[in-house]
């Protein structure tokens, strides 16, 4: 019966913070997702129920998200701000800004161990949605649907990825 309680207060808070009341910004991560095309084959209840394992993290400028030849077990997704991907083994001029709407980590979510190619650094104070190894495998205990789905819109990403590598290589020869 408690179990039951809790749902039906989970959903109550869902209809509350996506009522025509709410904030419709990056505060309501429901709404946030939302906009970000890997979500767009989600409902809003899926949404909901995803953004239950999600932590947010602020970040200052020039702090570090993720270090390079470290293992690094998470997902980001970027609330505002901006980050930068660079690594030693490339020039200042092939760093990488992302921007809000934008994400990084799919390979080290998915991989146990993973070390990360890349240092990942906060350019200006910046907020990031993250989900990491553990709150995945809660996701998949508690609500297999939507992990099974998350996991196959990040398993479409790499894939994606891979494919363009492909076709920037064959372009090439």
């Amino acid at each position: 019966m408690e179990e039951n309680k809790n749902s039906n207060y989970n959903l109550l808070e869902y209809f509350w913070a996506n009522s025509v009341f709410a904030a419709k910004d990056e505060k309501n991560l429901p709404y946030f997702l939302k906009k970000i095309g890997i979500f767009k084959d989600f409902s809003e209840l899926e949404l909901f129920d995803l953004v239950q394992y999600i932590h947010i993290r602020h970040y200052s400028a020039g702090e570090e998200v993720v270090n390079e030849n470290e293992h690094s077990m998470g997902f980001y997704l970027i609330i505002s701000g901006e980050v930068e991907l660079s690594s030693s083994l490339i020039s200042d001029e092939q760093k990488i800004s992302l921007y809000p709407e934008m994400y990084f980590g799919e390979k080290n979510l998915l991989l146990d161990k993973c070390k990360s190619n890349m240092k990942i650094c906060a350019k200006d104070n910046s907020t990031l949605a993250a989900i990491l190894s553990p709150d995945l495998d809660n996701l998949i205990d508690k609500k297999p649907r939507v992990a099974v789905k998350f996991i196959k819109t990040l398993s479409q990403l790499s894939l994606m990825k891979i494919e363009e590598i492909e076709k920037r290589i064959l372009s090439r020869s």
